[in-house]
């Protein structure tokens, strides 16, 4: 069976435009995360407050709540190549007034909130093009790959983002980025697609040619078809409740981990990256790759919902560590370390047969609005849980924010067993 998943992997990158998707994905999800952190530590250096970190978290996730869906719709309806490539020619631009400005927090929240805006277009657009580039058999492999690479590049962008941001400066770090997203521009012109000049002046024709009411009833009806293919499969609706959860729960623990480092552990903020967050995505690329070696001969249920329960029980072990313990005992440490990882190894067995389950079950003219759809909801979850979360951090403490959330993730993982309709 070892064999079989390793030809499976050596079939999918033998695709050489899936490869191309591949190597943008690397450089575009590393600037992306590198910059997420850069600026979630920049904040919390310059204000010391969980609830300014949790602001610029809403930065980001504003325009995905507002723009996924009109995000998808647009998706299904222009070259996904072409997409991807202004998407990330617009997020190496917003990054330039960044490069000026990034003492001061209030362009930081605006140009944070700006780079959201345009990767509302490229999450979907890259997602969905997955299933364009494999066929059905290898869509798990595929996915499993997609998946570890994105956190694999979430632990060489959080990796990074401290000693950028602590021996390179700010100007240096986001100048980096920049390049970062102007090299993921060009593996995307190298995707198969339209690019032609004629193509895209054809489209820019289309758009100012549309009326205002057309393009109205356009998006209302693209997303009634979507909403319509969600409720009629009840596999999709699970899949993207599970996804959206634990999207949301990785969201709030990005924004509560520098303050959990400060106040809880007792480290530098700049090094919560390496500490914490690395082995968090480590444990989501194993965890990508065990699932792509035993998915094929499981129920997806045998890892999606085990993997539910047993991230929520681990956020609650993280609740339980304190200053005094972890003064005391160098070894505590290492046991959160080992926490978040296997924090990460379970929120793999969720995220990647879930998000095959999306693959397989969606047609491809729908597919991007799918994805929006996660997108906005998982942005719903995230930025309620984010205000929450930094408003009663202050208060109360991380350590019972986070024992609370592990503890409502442990009861929702159990209610799909107690109807026994586990199956995704």
């Amino acid at each position: 069976m070892q064999s079989s998943s390793l030809t499976s992997f050596a079939s999918v990158l033998r695709r050489r435009s899936f490869v191309f998707l591949w190597l943008a994905q690397i450089t575009s999800q590393i600037a992306f995360n590198m910059l997420n952190f850069v600026l979630l530590l920049r904040i919390y250096q310059l204000t010391g407050k969980n609830s300014a970190v949790s602001l610029l978290v809403l930065a980001f996730m504003l325009p995905q709540l507002v723009l996924s869906l009109f995000a998808g719709v647009v998706v299904d309806r222009f070259d996904k190549k072409l997409v991807l490539f202004f998407t990330n020619i617009a997020r190496a631009l917003a990054l330039l007034p960044l490069i000026l400005f990034a003492l001061n927090p209030l362009i930081i929240y605006i140009f944070a909130f700006a780079v959201s805006t345009a990767t509302q277009f490229f999450v979907p657009a890259e997602a969905s093009m997955i299933p364009k580039l494999v066929r059905r058999g290898l869509l798990l492999s595929g996915n499993s790959i997609f998946i570890g690479t994105l956190y694999g590049s979430i632990i060489t962008g959080y990796i990074l983002a401290g000693p950028a941001l602590k021996f390179l400066g700010s100007t240096t770090a986001l100048s980096l980025l920049v390049l970062l997203f102007l090299l993921s521009a060009v593996f995307n012109l190298l995707l198969p697609g339209q690019s032609t000049g004629e193509y895209l002046n054809n489209q820019i024709k289309r758009i100012f040619s549309t009326t205002y009411h057309r393009i109205i009833r356009v998006i209302f009806n693209d997303i009634g078809e979507m909403l319509y293919a969600i409720i009629v499969s009840r596999h999709l609706l699970l899949a993207i409740i599970f996804m959206t959860i634990s999207q949301a729960t990785i969201i709030v623990l990005g924004a509560l981990l520098p303050g959990y480092a400060a106040t809880i552990l007792g480290i530098d903020v700049e090094d919560s990256s390496l500490i914490l967050l690395a082995p968090a995505a480590f444990g989501m690329v194993l965890g990508s790759l065990f699932v792509a070696h035993i998915g094929l001969r499981m129920k997806r249920s045998r890892l999606v919902v085990p993997g539910f329960i047993l991230s929520g029980i681990l956020m609650i072990l993280l609740s339980l560590f304190s200053p005094r313990l972890s003064s005391s005992n160098l070894n505590m440490l290492y046991l959160v370390m080992a926490t978040c990882f296997l924090l990460g190894v379970f929120n793999a067995f969720v995220i990647v047969p879930a998000n095959t389950v999306i693959g397989q079950r969606s047609a491809d003219l729908i597919r991007g609005r799918i994805y929006g759809m996660f997108n906005a909801s998982s942005a719903l979850v995230a930025i309620l849980l984010v205000v929450a979360g930094g408003y009663f951090s202050d208060i109360f403490g991380i350590g019972r924010v986070l024992s609370v959330l592990g503890g409502i993730i442990v009861i929702l993982g159990f209610l799909p067993l107690l109807k026994g309709k586990e199956d995704i």
